[in-house]
């Protein structure tokens, strides 16, 4: 269960989205092919959605890993659904794809919400 500075800090980003009027707020994992870490980042998504009653979601990636092909789909679910939290499990891959997608997911001025953090 998220418990202390954790949760109310998530819980304070929550507020400060419902105050800006953003979209659905959700909690979307992204999940690689295979592997325990995905497993436990998904159970991680769920306690964060149900702490903040949010619904969650899981993207898992298959076929050969290339950056370019796996970034341009994972901004493109993420602009389509608008999260407010994406999560990665703590792998190469995902470190790789998790900065390629925030980089293509940067408001060209610099503003608006990025819902992955650096």
């Amino acid at each position: 269960m998220i418990q202390g500075n954790a949760r109310e800090a998530a819980v304070r980003l929550v507020e400060k989205l419902k105050f800006r009027g953003e979209g659905p707020m959700s909690v979307l994992v992204v999940m690689e092919q295979a592997g325990g870490v995905s497993l436990e980042t998904l159970a991680a998504g769920r306690q964060l959605a149900e702490a903040l009653g949010m619904p969650v979601s899981a993207a898992r990636f298959e076929g050969t890993y290339t950056a370019d092909a796996y970034t341009a789909a994972l901004e493109s679910l993420v602009r389509r659904t608008g999260p407010a939290f994406v999560l990665f499990p703590h792998t190469y891959q995902t470190r790789d794809l998790r900065s390629q997608t925030r980089r293509a997911l940067r408001p060209p001025d610099g503003g608006g919400r990025n819902p992955l953090p650096r």
